[in-house]
């Protein structure tokens, strides 16, 4: 017995368009995935070089004040604080223009702004370790002088401003 055309169902055609939206609803997965994995990894790539140029800018402004050979430098201008200056909103833009921080002194490739960095004059504390346990044996000379120490606060961007890094670190240095 053959079975003719009056016979056929269409089963085949049905099976058929549901396995075509099951891989169409694969295909449109995978491409949200892909998507979402790239936009990850170019954040990651961002957020890297961000940091990157906050620590070039954080060994520039160590450097400057390893440079400097009295504190008077630190008076309140072009982000160089002093011990009685207000702290800037470190998170505020604005805060990191020409007159309120140092500019990198080199030229960082791939980025949107120029790393930029504020140091600020903390004070002075002894290099004696039963008196200051938080810097232990720096600096140890005969006499146990003072160590002048300094807030570092650095700004880095990616490769547009909305990536942004702030590092804060300390630094001490023997006048």
């Amino acid at each position: 017995m053959t079975i003719g055309p009056k016979k056929q169902k269409g089963a085949v055609l049905i099976i058929g368009l549901l396995l075509m939206i099951v891989l169409t609803l694969i295909g449109l997965t995978s491409m949200r995935t892909t998507r979402l994995e790239t936009m990850m990894s170019t954040n990651a790539k961002e957020s890297a070089i961000a940091f990157e140029a906050a620590e070039a800018a954080q060994r520039d402004a160590e450097q400057l004040i390893e440079d400097s050979v009295s504190i008077v430098a630190f008076a309140g201008a072009n982000g160089l604080l002093g011990i009685d200056d207000v702290d800037p909103d470190y998170q505020d833009p604005a805060s990191w223009g020409s007159g309120n921080s140092q500019q990198y002194s080199e030229t960082f490739a791939d980025v949107a702004t120029q790393p930029r960095f504020i140091i600020k004059y903390i004070g002075e504390i002894s290099s004696d370790p039963t008196q200051s346990p938080i810097i232990g044996d720096y600096g140890s000379q005969a006499g146990n002088p003072t160590v002048s120490l300094f807030r570092v606060t650095s700004r880095g961007t990616g490769r547009n401003d909305s990536a942004v890094a702030l590092i804060q670190t300390y630094y001490g240095k023997i006048y």
